[in-house]
């Protein structure tokens, strides 16, 4: 099967340049897609000098994740489009793994693994949401021997090391540019699951994360892209009134914790956003069975404010 591997990047040019390096010891051939969001570190210099036989897209400015991907997929043409962010470093046997399960027709996405370099357990297989379609990393935290028997609840892939059949991802549109960043792994993996496609985790695709090197953990800024995907998958697809007073307290501890108002007003906007669109419906089975309430409110809280 061909591939198509597709990478956003928006300076941080090392990591880029790790990513890359990792992805040329590959053991399968694959076409390597960087779709640079307007880096002024010299990030495209590098790809051009260092990467030749990486195509390389000038996007001009930061258009955001989801944008990135879809320009870059546009440019090739393989049936299996790898996602990859640029702070993660492939094995060798990387994209064997995680492109396998494409030989099964009913399958349009795979999620790979990715591992905490820190503690080396996982850090997320994919994703999972709660009855709110909050997003959770799945297995996160987990021993890597816990992948021989992985728990049920898996929505999809994690947009860091994901793949796509290129006929699904086209036939739902990619990923919805409304989402600047944060939460358009789950929202497309909603509308593939919508439309009667599958996911299969692949345990033997692994990759190492450096979590949140781009835009940077807990700050406002990024703190605010979130609380804005957030708000626009509550309003898209319609989530019970119930689930806004947790946002609320969400978004108060925001507040207090980054001093900033930002992620509330983020939350708001695009809540107004996307409930202003056709609602779109949740797929049966979508929803994690061992995020109850109460146990994916911890689970929340704790993720978001991890020394609190």
């Amino acid at each position: 099967m061909q591939i198509d591997v597709v990478i956003p990047s928006w300076n941080r040019r090392e990591l880029l340049a790790d990513c890359l390096q990792h992805l040329a010891g590959q053991t399968v051939p694959h076409r390597t897609i960087v779709a640079d969001n307007g880096s002024t570190d010299g990030t495209a210099a590098l790809v051009r000098e260092q990467f030749p036989d990486a195509t390389l897209i000038e996007l001009g400015q930061n258009l955001g994740f989801g944008r990135a991907v879809n320009r870059a997929a546009t440019e090739g043409d393989a049936e299996a489009i790898v996602v990859l962010n640029n702070d993660v470093n492939v094995e060798p046997s990387f994209l064997s793994e995680i492109v396998t399960p494409l030989e099964d027709a009913s399958v349009g996405m795979v999620a790979g693994v990715l591992l905490d370099p820190a503690i080396g357990l996982i850090d997320a297989a994919g994703v999972e949401v709660d009855a709110s379609l909050a997003g959770y990393a799945y297995m996160g935290g987990l021993s890597a021997s816990a992948l021989e028997r992985p728990p049920e609840g898996m929505l999809g892939p994690c947009g860091g090391a994901a793949v796509y059949r290129r006929s699904a991802f086209d036939a739902v549109g990619g990923f919805d540019e409304r989402i600047f960043a944060y939460s358009e792994d789950l929202e497309i993996a909603l509308r593939l699951r919508a439309a009667g496609w599958r996911c299969e985790l692949a345990a033997g695709a692994r990759g190492v994360h450096l979590g949140s090197a781009t835009l940077g953990a807990r700050t406002v800024e990024q703190a605010r892209h979130a609380a804005h995907s957030r708000g626009y998958v509550l309003g898209r697809y319609r989530v019970q009134p119930g689930w806004l007073a947790a946002e609320c307290a969400v978004a108060a501890a925001d507040a207090v914790v980054l001093r900033s108002g930002a992620p509330l007003g983020a939350r708001v906007s695009g809540w107004r956003e996307g409930r202003a669109l056709p609602s779109l419906p949740v797929p049966e089975g979508s929803v994690s069975p061992a995020l109850r309430p109460v146990r994916a409110l911890r689970r929340r809280w704790r993720a978001a404010f991890p020394r609190a």
